[in-house]
């Protein structure tokens, strides 16, 4: 579903004209429908570590703290303890607070094998070896597409776009995000979107099951097992 299509299921909800185009146009509801299928896009992509927007990453180290180019373009947030030195089959321990990378610089003995902080849009290492290849899992902060899924936007640029992420969310974020610009009741409609976009963000990927007990073997006493996830489903 492009764009198009998607301003157009939404607007036949609201109650108001369908527009032949959503990109370039000037009457309010056109442009209202557009800056709300942004905010939408935006919002959506932050929520969750969707994997539609999840990649990989490397990076070769240098010898000063600062690694330039350690992000790729597209980055938004990095996957917690995804960061590995591949070079060294090791663990790469992160971020640190203020307070522990205060200490691994300045205490004799440091604590941490390989550390990092992010900083200035940038990874730093605690004590980065010269050479040694980094890889970790971030979240791309696009979130749509062109038609033939080549270029990726942070924002609608044609009416032919398409979205990364479920195209029914699209449409119901954008009927409340637009009626409560226009000052209209859109209560329900909020709590229709939150209750889909939890359901879609719990299924969007395979959870483990965490054991709250010994684990699972035939000569282990029966515990409870509890998804991980969303526990108001």
């Amino acid at each position: 579903m492009t764009l198009l299509a998607i301003g157009q299921a939404a607007a036949d909800i609201i109650g108001i004209p369908r527009p032949s185009s959503i990109i370039g146009q000037n009457d309010t509801s056109t442009r209202l429908l557009y800056s709300c299928a942004n905010r939408v896009g935006r919002e959506m992509a932050r929520r969750a570590p969707w994997q539609a927007l999840t990649s990989t990453s490397t990076f070769v180290s240098v010898s000063t703290q600062a690694q330039p180019g350690s992000f790729p373009a597209d980055f938004a947030r990095i996957v917690p303890g995804s960061l590995f030195n591949v070079s060294r089959h090791r663990a790469c321990f992160g971020p640190l607070s203020p307070q522990e990378w205060s200490a691994g610089n300045n205490l004799t003995n440091q604590p941490f094998v390989d550390a990092f902080v992010i900083r200035d849009g940038q990874i730093y290492l605690l004590s980065p070896n010269a050479g040694d290849t980094y890889s970790f899992e971030y979240v791309r902060n696009v979130w749509c597409s062109n038609a033939a899924g080549t270029t990726f936007h942070t924002s609608w640029s044609a009416d032919d776009d398409v979205p990364l992420l479920d195209e029914e969310l699209h449409i119901l974020g954008l009927i409340w995000t637009f009626k409560k610009a226009r000052g209209l009741e859109y209560a329900e409609d909020f709590a229709s979107y939150e209750r889909n976009l939890t359901t879609a963000m719990s299924a969007d990927a395979a959870r483990r099951t965490i054991t709250l007990g010994p684990g699972r073997l035939p000569q282990a006493p029966t515990v409870p097992i509890v998804s991980e996830g969303s526990w108001s489903l």
